[in-house]
């Protein structure tokens, strides 16, 4: 499977540094994550 650079902007997610998972909004974060691996599933 090809590489996918997903610019978390591009999905409407702002502010975010290096360690996403520890900001404010990881919660959005994990949900962008989970929808493109649902997407990109075999």
């Amino acid at each position: 499977m090809p590489n996918t650079h997903l610019r978390l902007e591009a999905v409407g997610i702002r502010g975010n540094g290096h360690m996403m998972m520890m900001e404010k909004n990881s919660s959005e974060v994990a949900g962008a994550i989970a929808d493109w691996i649902e997407a990109n599933l075999r």
